[in-house]
């Protein structure tokens, strides 16, 4: 989910031949995806599919990521696209989300910290609701979509990732 052209997963898949995957992104973003894999030589095990995640998403999968998908929506907007990847998972998938996360206080002396702040205070001024989150905030949007957050990896740049499996 939000897929883009393939930039995250097409590398994941050259580094592990036995992997499919399926970039599900909105249409005219799909159809630059499709470009994309056909120039990669990845057609064979990698499909960009039309969606909208806050409708529906592509269900059983054994893994589903999303980058940067989160932050700008409302957290109304947020819980229905966790939901709808919910009602999609099998019991024994996983969903890997990667996002920036603040801080629950910020340490100005933190790079990170204000990098992601900066971030947050930018959606902020451009309208639509959407911002950066804690980890609580994460956390309590991925429970009341019926999800549990099992843990948070900390990259070394401004990301993070929380994975998550059904509750």
């Amino acid at each position: 989910m939000g897929g883009g052209n393939g930039a995250l997963l097409l590398p994941i898949l050259e580094h592990h031949p036995k992997m499919r995957g399926t970039i599900f992104e909105l249409p005219d973003v799909a159809a630059q995806a499709r470009e994309h894999i056909a120039a990669t030589g990845l057609a064979a095990r990698c499909d960009a599919v039309d969606g909208d995640a806050g409708i529906a998403v592509p269900a059983g999968a054994d893994a589903y990521v999303m980058k940067s998908v989160l932050h700008g929506r409302t957290d109304d907007e947020a819980e229905a696209i966790l939901r709808n990847c919910r009602y999609a998972m099998p019991a024994h998938s996983k969903l890997l989300i990667i996002e920036r996360l603040l801080p629950e206080r910020i340490d100005p002396d933190d790079a990170v910290a204000r990098e992601n702040l900066l971030s947050d205070i930018n959606m902020m001024l451009n309208g639509g609701g959407g911002r950066e989150r804690t980890e609580t905030e994460y956390r309590a949007l991925i429970v009341k979509a019926d999800l549990a957050l099992i843990r948070v990896f900390r990259t070394p740049g401004t990301s993070a990732i929380i994975e998550a499996e059904p509750a």
